[in-house]
């Protein structure tokens, strides 16, 4: 449907856009390819009834895979769970620590000119309202769960393992936590 879609836009923008959402994008990850352990954070220890919740919810949805007994990956690179309160009271956030440890976690070994953005300010949409005119339409929109409708290469699965209850999980979307998420969802909102 996607192609359909895209027709008439720029044919290497449009490649770009259905080959990673049928194959998944990379993460951009120049690191070793050597697993690693890091045990969860004190706030997921506390509140296990959220963490059981949460991926619960990401395996339904089809996000996380899982549970393993055993790491799915040779080099599966555990990073640490945890909880942080959302500002509605009473909700919460499970954060996957993918910048744990300094100088070693799976966000630091992603380029920085790949995890830079630069969003479009109120004075961008002001000179493109003037430029168009009194023709001009506005639309905002809120993508719910935007970084998670946004397929992983399976390549690259191996970089964002979690542990949680003696079984192994591995995340297949955009993680919220990644340094490259944000410049990788620009990239797209901006290509469509």
């Amino acid at each position: 449907k996607l192609a359909f879609y895209l027709e008439g836009y720029n044919a290497q923008c449009t490649q770009g856009l259905l080959v990673g959402f049928v194959h998944g994008f990379r993460l951009h990850f120049q690191g070793t390819h050597h697993g690693r352990f890091s045990l969860n954070l004190q706030s997921a220890l506390q509140n296990p009834e959220i963490v059981d919740r949460k991926l619960d919810k990401e395996i339904c949805e089809g996000r996380f895979r899982g549970p393993f007994v055993q790491p799915p990956f040779y080099n599966l690179k555990v990073s640490p769970l945890g909880v942080i309160p959302k500002k509605q009271p009473g909700e919460y956030h499970m954060i996957h620590h993918l910048s744990f440890p300094y100088g070693g976690s799976v966000s630091y070994f992603i380029p920085a000119e790949l995890c830079s953005v630069h969003y479009a300010s109120v004075d961008d949409a002001v000179k493109i309202i003037k430029l168009i005119g009194p023709q001009c339409h506005l639309a905002k929109t809120d993508v719910r769960s935007a970084f998670r409708i946004i397929p992983v290469n399976p390549a690259d699965y191996y970089l964002l393992g979690m542990h949680w209850k003696g079984k192994y999980y591995v995340d297949c979307c955009l993680p919220m936590g990644l340094a490259s998420s944000c410049r990788t969802f620009e990239k797209l909102s901006t290509a469509l």
